[in-house]
């Protein structure tokens, strides 16, 4: 569809039409030439501009079309009707590039720059509140190199932000594996980083040398030999003598020189929605309820609205309510914490403690031993990983490092693993708040998201090709604003990340299945709520769904091999997993399950 040219919609609002006394009047004749001149440049401009083409770049063209056509007018006496044809002209062209007082670009764009997150943080830091300068210093080392930076442009300490990050949930679960998880090894004049590769392989953690306090980690050569002990110790052990020592953040264990690391990440930001929130006060004010569910349920609501809730927690910190200002601020620190919050899966439980250690086994006879062994189960991406991949030596309680060296990655869901090769576009909402990327790029992805919000179709057609562009760097900030925008922009965000998934070929392994959406009878939960055990390998899914007695319709051909490891496992549970890899998706009719591809069950079932 043909937008309207702007130039056009210009000239029939301001009714600018050649009169007699124009085509008569030689200075006024000159006037409108250069005026029409004006008007092809920066119809040019729009035509060939680039959406990152700074807006003077307009005026430099404007300038080369007059240079090169030859038509400014020559120095002349200025007659009345000359300066209200050049008023006119200029009036024209100022309202198409400064509509509203604010600097736009063709496309309807504010080319001012957006706000910056460090701006609020710097302000309450240098504030008078005690409480509030404690809450910025906590949160200004998130930023990296960009806070440090900013501090010392405002003449505060960069040292602020070279502190390392606070732990989080995941860090402490970490710090417990290496004091629980043993380790053997036997070394002689290797290097730290070879040493390091040691306990990557044998715990599936990653170990990153801070090279600031490190500079030439492979120069030193180290001979080191310990026999099951717990890692913590033998890292303590191997570290040590040598003035290094190790620290867990962000998911990291990293390894840096003296006794207090100072690691100092890159300069990184958060991705917001540049709106406030309209719940947001109110759900703020509910944090002092009296009644327990509710301060909980209104946590929980401004944390999933992320820095929609920004201005709202900032201003709860105010609160005559202790109970509302400590809430608020727990909630800005998670906000301002780029780290996932640690998940655990009732299948993980099933897993701690387990032992399953031996030669080197085949995939097939490892999860087989596993799942006898834990009750849980396990089910192989279909058609992509077999059960004769060879695993090596299987380690004790080490799910993720075996599966790891055979560059396999195990996706976890309530009551079942799949298993699938690694780098394949599986995703998770893992994140306590918004992504966390470059200044650059979180500043694009925030101007993408609010043009697609915009009441403007130009501007929201420009930002969903844009966000198409981004691709899965997209999907979390459009989550984050389906929840914190008004619906009909909520809505264009849920269609452009749906667009995004199925254009990358990827699946969000926590999103509900086709038939959890449904309204469904006591029968139809029944059905899925059905436990199966021992399913046949090597069969499709119709003559799996055939053998455990479930009724089923497959809208799609679906021929690959189904192996699945299974203990006491949902019917739902099963149908999700196997058909999601896949592009599929199921819904109930009736009390038949219906497979098909994901975007028809989408359309089949009620919003």
């Amino acid at each position: 569809m043909r937008h309207p040219d702007p130039l056009e919609v210009h000239d029939h609002a301001w009714g600018f039409r050649p009169s007699a006394h124009v085509s008569s009047c030689a200075e006024c004749r000159r006037a409108a030439e250069t005026a029409e001149s004006e008007r092809d440049a920066l119809r040019e401009a729009l035509a060939g501009g680039s959406a990152e083409a700074p807006p003077e770049t307009l005026f430099v063209r404007l300038a080369a079309r007059k240079l090169r056509r030859g038509r400014a007018p020559a120095a002349s006496p200025l007659s009345l009707a000359g300066m209200a044809a050049g008023i006119l002209s200029l009036l024209a062209l100022g309202f198409l590039l400064f509509p509203g007082g604010a600097v736009r670009d063709p496309r309807g764009a504010a080319t001012q720059p957006l706000p910056d997150p460090l701006d609020r943080l710097i302000a309450e830091f240098k504030g008078p509140s005690a409480e509030r300068r404690a809450l910025a210093a906590a949160a200004l080392p998130s930023f990296g190199a960009a806070a440090a930076e900013r501090l010392r442009k405002e003449g505060l300490d960069p040292a602020l932000a070279e502190a390392v990050p606070a732990s989080g949930l995941e860090d402490a679960a970490i710090v417990d594996l290496l004091k629980s998880r043993r380790i053997t090894i036997d070394l002689q004049n290797a290097s730290l980083p070879e040493v390091l590769e040691v306990f990557e392989r044998e715990s599936g953690l990653r170990f990153v040398i801070d090279r600031k306090s490190i500079p030439e980690p492979g120069a030193e050569r180290i001979s080191f030999k310990v026999s099951d002990i717990v890692m913590d110790g033998a890292l303590r052990l191997m570290l040590g003598p040598r003035w290094r020592s190790h620290v867990v953040r962000g998911g990291i264990v990293f390894v840096t020189g003296g006794d207090v690391p100072a690691v100092l990440g890159p300069a990184r930001a958060p991705v917001r929605v540049l709106r406030d929130a309209p719940e947001a006060k109110a759900l703020a004010a509910a944090l002092g309820s009296a009644d327990p569910k509710e301060r909980e349920g209104a946590e929980s609501s401004l944390r999933l609205l992320g820095f929609g809730a920004e201005a709202a927690l900032w201003d709860s910190l105010d609160s005559d309510d202790p109970e509302v200002r400590s809430r608020a601020g727990k909630l800005l620190r998670r906000l301002c914490t780029p780290q996932p919050v640690a998940r655990s899966f009732p299948v993980e439980e099933k897993l701690r403690g387990a032992t399953v250690a031996g030669p080197g086994a085949r995939l097939g006879a490892y999860l087989e031993v596993l799942a006898r062994e834990t009750g849980a189960s396990f089910v192989l991406d279909p058609g992509r990983v077999g059960p004769s991949l060879e695993v090596g030596s299987p380690s004790r309680d080490a799910l993720r490092a075996t599966l790891r060296r055979a560059k396999l990655q195990a996706v976890f869901f309530d009551d079942v693993i799949l298993v699938a090769r690694e780098g394949e576009p599986i995703l998770r909402r893992e994140w306590n708040g918004p992504v966390w990327t470059a200044p650059d790029e979180a500043r694009r992805l925030e101007s993408l998201v609010e043009g697609l919000s915009s009441t403007d179709a130009g501007r929201q057609e420009e930002a969903f090709r844009g966000l198409l562009s981004a691709g899965l760097s997209a999907i979390e900030p459009l989550d984050e604003a389906s929840r914190a925008l008004e619906p009909a922009a909520a809505a264009r965000c849920r269609a452009a990340r749906r667009r995004i998934l199925d254009q990358e070929g990827a699946w969000m392994a926590d999103e509900p299945s086709g038939a959890e959406l449904q309204p469904l009878a006591p029968e139809q939960r029944a059905l899925l709520d059905r436990e199966l055990s021992d399913s046949p390998a090597g069969l499709t899914l119709g003559k799996l769904l055939d053998h455990h007695g479930i009724p089923h319709r497959m809208a799609v051909k679906l021929d690959v091999p189904v192996h699945a490891f299974t203990r006491n496992l949902k019917a739902g549970s099963l149908l999700k997993v196997l058909t999601r890899p896949s592009g599929l998706d199921f819904y109930l009719d009736g009390g038949t399950v219906v497979v098909d591809t994901a975007a028809r069950v989408r359309a089949a079932v009620p919003k």
